[in-house]
């Protein structure tokens, strides 16, 4: 195959080729759903142009209204699970990053959502609660949570999230609700010039490296950025690197 050709309205063909370095048959893409952000994929356009629509809102999904909510519920992570939708999310009744903690929502339809009284956290003497992390005198906030679908994964791992502090923890699970630390010792040790690298941070199973990546907040002088880093195994990771795409040929100063 020699590529994907498009044909939109009044005649409009993109035609999908080769992106730079794949060979003259066209990048393979197998059954894989690409979504056209950048040019990448793109060899050719003729009467089309890529544009970003803007979102349409709608009716609230859910109100942080619980007393351990506050006004700095955000930073959510959510994925379709089975036959429901999972969303973890901060809360911080107090407005603060040392008060932060991690509560826990569920939906069928992705719109209607519920926040079960999970029984595992105390808050103000009671447990009744959705609250998942973190238990009693330990730290740990702004949770980035994934799935692992690494064939090899152990079940009581195969939930998988980070934390931040000063530094990044991680954490797995078997079921997504029940926490424990992968080490007492951090991910990755703190940075020293980079205090404020709170989030949020992204971590998944990259499936054609095979390696486990996250995505968390650097900066560059008084710059914010991206540093990125890998491991094999969730435990070993490498240097955060600066993602150096997001410069281009900009200057970071």
């Amino acid at each position: 195959m020699t590529g994907i050709r498009c044909v939109g309205f009044a005649q409009a063909v993109c035609l999908v080729l080769a992106a730079a370095g794949a060979s003259e048959a066209g990048l393979q893409i197998g059954s894989d759903r690409q979504v056209f952000v950048d040019r990448f994929l793109i060899s050719e356009m003729r009467g089309l142009s890529l544009e970003l629509h803007a979102p349409v809102p709608r009716e609230v999904a859910t109100a942080f209204d619980r007393p351990w909510e506050g006004n700095t519920s955000c930073l959510a992570s959510v994925m379709k699970d089975g036959s429901r939708f999972r969303m973890w999310y901060r809360v911080s009744a107090g407005n603060q990053d040392s008060e932060a903690m991690t509560a826990y929502a569920e939906s069928r339809d992705g719109i209607r959502w519920e926040k079960p009284s999970l029984g595992l956290m105390t808050f103000h003497g009671s447990k009744d609660n959705n609250l998942v992390w973190p238990p009693e005198g330990v730290h740990g906030r702004n949770m980035g949570v994934f799935k692992d679908p690494n064939p090899g994964v152990a079940e009581g791992e195969r939930y998988k999230a980070i934390v931040h502090t000063n530094a990044i923890y991680g954490l797995v699970s078997a079921d997504g609700l029940r926490w424990r630390p992968v080490a007492s010792e951090p991910l990755i040790a703190p940075i020293k010039e980079e205090a404020h690298s709170d989030g949020p941070h992204t971590v998944f199973w990259d499936p054609w490296q095979r390696k486990y990546v996250i995505y968390r907040r650097g900066w560059w002088g008084e710059n914010r950025t991206i540093r990125r880093s890998t491991s094999v195994d969730f435990r070993k990771w490498s240097a955060p690197e600066f993602v150096d795409s997001v410069f281009g040929a900009s200057p970071r100063e």
